[in-house]
């Protein structure tokens, strides 16, 4: 059903002509049946979007959510001026009333996106403000409002901030962590000769083991064999560290097979692998979106791992991406060292919860003060470390 104070959207996908005199009018849909007949506006929306990622397209969010999201019904906000979308709010609400009687409200893909925000035809800045005052506004939608992961440099960062300050909720704004990313025009053909020597090296030291064969696009016949091993590598190289593997739960596993069958015409999945001897010791699932290669979910078989072929994978692809043009080579949300020295460019995510209740948001500011301060402490403890990264995994299973 619709939600309260919505306008009836035209059924249009055709792109925005210059009608900015038009006024702006706001749709959300909480039914999937309803959010089929706008998708292809939604998706021609994302292409013209300042931040568009392949995490904001329909497919990949229908994906996400029919893996994960069992007790959430979407909440899709759509701006419209006259008969063309301008601009969107991929957004869920839990069916748990968790504030006030009221439900939280969040961005679709949860952990599973590495970037997130919400969508605007670039330079109608009118339809961002829109959404966020749609989001302010005590429409009864939410008691709390997580915006999860949105980066250092986003205009709706700046809006969420500026807009709070003249409404009545309490906004807590988070740093997360770091997004490197690598953009190919950043480094002359010397300085990407410099950085991969080492790669090259890796190579060969592999290749002399047996015969080394980089398949780029798994074949869809062999697609599900090559998708087994990847969960058995996964499982297996995570068995041995604190923190066991996030595919002994259904719901991932459900999630990356969508993904490789492309269900609901989900086309951007790159599912390569490194093959020795026939046999895959390292297998990558990426994606290729808006000339962009995004890294995304590595394994390797921890047999060879003294030649790294995790690396090997990852700067096979990486020159792949280059020969063929594209732009940027986005290694993801992560602190891992390895990123670092490959990027050209440091993002930054950020956190923001909103809250209508003064009392919930104080509650909730301590409880993030103390997981911040957890985490800091961990950092120092390695046996910590592992005590509650362990009993972390085992209460998401039980519970």
């Amino acid at each position: 059903m619709s939600c309260p104070n919505s306008n009836s959207c035209p059924d249009s996908t055709a792109p925005p002509s210059r009608q900015d005199a038009l006024p702006l009018t706001i749709e959300c849909l909480t039914d999937w049946s309803q959010v089929e007949r706008v998708r292809d506006a939604w998706d021609a929306l994302v292409v013209r979007s300042v931040a568009h990622t392949v995490y904001q397209t329909y497919a990949w969010c229908r994906c996400w959510f029919d893996a994960f999201a069992r007790d959430a019904e979407p909440l899709i906000v759509g701006v419209w001026r006259g008969d063309a979308l301008v601009g969107l709010a991929p957004l869920m609400r839990s069916h748990q009333a968790v504030s006030g009687g009221r439900a939280a409200v969040a961005f679709i893909g949860g952990a599973d996106a590495d970037h997130k925000d919400l969508l605007y035809a670039s330079g109608d800045e009118a339809a961002l403000q829109a959404m966020v005052e749609w989001l302010y506004a005590d429409n009864g939608q939410w008691g709390t409002l997580r915006l999860i992961d949105i980066a250092d440099d986003s205009a709706t960062l700046v809006a969420l901030q500026e807009t709070a300050a003249r409404r009545n909720v309490y906004l807590d704004v988070r740093r997360l962590y770091d997004a490197p990313t690598l953009f190919f025009a950043d480094l002359t053909s010397k300085q990407w000769n410099k950085k991969g020597r080492k790669a090259r090296w890796r190579w060969r030291r592999l290749a002399d083991q047996g015969d080394l064969c980089l398949v780029e696009s798994v074949p869809s016949e062999d697609a599900e064999r090559y998708l087994n091993r990847f969960f058995e590598l996964h499982i297996a190289h995570w068995g041995a560290t604190p923190t066991p593997s996030m595919y002994l739960e259904a719901p991932h596993r459900r999630y990356l097979e969508a993904l490789v069958r492309g269900d609901h015409g989900f086309d951007a999945l790159r599912f390569s692998a490194l093959l020795l001897d026939g046999e895959p010791i390292s297998l990558h699932l990426g994606f290729e979106y808006a000339s962009t290669f995004l890294y995304y979910k590595p394994t390797y078989d921890m047999l060879y791992s003294e030649s790294y072929p995790g690396l090997v994978l990852m700067s096979s692809l990486m020159e792949s991406a280059r020969d063929r043009g594209l732009a940027e080579f986005d290694f993801g949300y992560g602190e891992e060292a390895y990123k670092y020295p490959r990027a050209t460019h440091i993002r930054v995510n950020y956190a923001v919860r909103v809250y209508r209740r003064a009392v919930r948001y104080q509650m909730a500011r301590r409880t993030l003060d103390a997981k911040e301060a957890l985490k800091r402490a961990i950092k120092k403890s390695p046996k910590l470390t592992e005590w509650v990264i362990r009993a972390t995994w085992w209460c998401r299973v039980l519970w």
